[in-house]
């Protein structure tokens, strides 16, 4: 993350260049070394008169031009990519892949779009059937849930032969350090870009109510009573308007409030013990319950499709029927676009005691089946990778999508680049996602140790608890036995 101020123009002027390639041939040779000048000698005979013929031997040096035998052909490979559509496709293909094929012209990336509804289950069937992408695109549990069924490649041999020492101090901790599989210690992944749970705020909502806006002291005792106070209703009585919503679906957001609230998701040795029934992650989900169906304070998604609204965070916020959102901070673009009124951004609030929140590592794997396909297959995937970890990269994300960079070096020119490219955002206070790294309030969310097998277990009982209201927080006891026996089941199956 270079600290110095990008101009855009120049930037982008720099990186454009175009998409079009010449086909490939059946290999293509690397480009090799050029010719060498060396020094060579060699025995002359020379004769020499004086009071006797002598044959002497003398010294010549001479320059002999040594072409170096060429490196063996590459042969060229595909290396199919599994990302986010448009707009990511369009600036990956027309700017970043031009860029990587001027290194490596032998590795031709395929992308593919992924299919939001069907991911991550059908990438899993894919890595089962042998048929899956190269490199993938994943974050948190869903990387969990594809390394307990020994489905991505360990990359620390990779690592350790081909990424220098300033790559990985330049690397963000709670990132790097975590894409790791904790039972195996092999390396899974490669940092993408930076993730995590901020709230943002209607400030013209909060002027109206006359309530002050949300400060970084905050508490959750706070968010409950402000929620309350921006609740509209008609002149019928029928309420028209909500002071919050949050992606109730959303693992990683829910496992760090649990956190926020001093519980855990499961026992930090095994990962295989539920402990969604104690009374710390109760309280959380109790919270989230009462501000639904007690305060009728936050909207849930079935309400929301009855009041006839969708699409993605920003476009859900702009709508104003909420007027507080907790989300993630991937939508600047879609922000600037659509959202008319003033608005703002605020650290999640003060937990029990701390404060607690997301900080995902939304990173790229390897498919472990890429082996079988050749050694230049997974050279290229490799590469890719790395390509897409480094500066070059790094910068394009952040000017291309507006998401925070996993490079250190990068986080403090974030918020300029994001104003220079949309001035919309000039008075949001982007640095609220910045001031989080320092605070240290930022790691990734609590997962069990077989996440595929837990996951639809524990969303059903929330399903019922915040969604259809036909259930309290009573039900995770029965939640935490189906849990441990998915747990106990899956590990059996995989020491059989």
């Amino acid at each position: 993350m270079d600290k110095k101020r990008l101009n855009r123009r120049d930037f982008l002027r720099a990186a454009s260049v175009t998409a079009a390639g010449a086909a490939m041939s059946a290999c293509v040779a690397p480009t090799p070394p050029p010719a060498q000048i060396v020094e060579v000698t060699k025995e002359v005979p020379v004769t020499v008169e004086k009071e006797v013929q002598v044959q002497v031997t003398s010294v010549v040096t001479q320059e002999v031009e040594v072409t170096p035998t060429p490196l063996p052909a590459k042969q060229p490979v595909t290396i199919r990519f599994n990302e986010m559509g448009a707009p990511w496709q369009t600036w990956v293909e027309s700017l970043a892949v031009p860029r990587f094929n001027e290194e490596y012209p032998w590795v031709k990336i395929e992308y593919e779009p992924i299919d939001w509804s069907t991911f991550p289950v059908k990438e899993l069937t894919q890595m089962a059937a042998g048929t899956a992408p190269d490199v993938l695109h994943a974050w948190s549990q869903i990387f969990i849930a594809w390394a307990s069924k020994n489905q991505l490649l360990n990359m620390n041999p990779l690592v350790e032969s081909d990424f220098s020492a300033e790559a990985k101090a330049d690397q963000i901790p709670f990132q790097w350090d975590t894409l790791v599989y904790p039972f195996t210690g092999e390396r899974y992944a490669i940092p993408g870009y930076v993730d995590q749970q901020i709230v943002y705020y209607n400030k013209d909502a909060f002027d109206k109510a006359g309530i002050a806006y949300p400060t970084e002291k905050w508490t959750y005792d706070d968010y409950a009573e402000i929620s309350k106070k921006l609740n509209e209703f008609d002149k019928s009585g029928t309420q028209t308007g909500w002071g919050g919503w949050t992606w109730y679906g959303a693992w990683t957001f829910n496992a760090c409030r649990i956190q926020a609230f001093g519980g855990h998701v499961s026992d930090s040795e095994t990962w295989m013990t539920c402990r969604l029934n104690e009374p710390e992650a109760k309280n959380m989900i109790e919270w989230i319950r009462k501000r639904i169906w007690d305060d009728k304070a936050w909207i849930n998604d079935t309400q929301m499709a009855g009041v006839g609204v969708a699409g993605d965070s920003a476009q859900l916020f702009a709508t104003g029927v909420f007027k507080m959102m907790e989300a993630d901070i991937e939508f600047w673009q879609s922000c600037a676009k659509n959202i008319k009124f003033k608005w703002d951004v605020m650290h999640v609030p003060v937990g029990f005691p701390d404060r607690h929140s997301l900080g995902d590592n939304d990173a790229w794997c390897i498919y472990k089946g890429s082996v079988d396909r050749g050694p230049d297959q997974i050279e290229g995937a490799w590469k890719w990778v790395k390509f897409m970890n480094d500066v070059y990269f790094q910068k394009l994300i952040a000017f291309q999508s507006g998401n925070l960079p996993a490079r250190k070096s990068m986080t403090l020119e974030w918020p300029n680049i994001l104003r220079q490219t949309w001035p919309e955002l000039e008075p949001v206070k982007l640095e609220v996602a910045t001031e989080a790294f320092d605070m240290g309030y930022l790691t990734p969310s609590e997962q069990f140790r077989y996440q595929a097998d837990a996951e639809p277990i524990v969303a059903a009982a929330l399903e019922q608890i915040w969604q259809t209201g036909d259930a309290g927080v009573e039900i995770l006891d029965q939640v935490c036995t189906d849990v441990n026996k998915s747990q106990q089941d899956a590990y059996n199956k995989e020491k059989a």
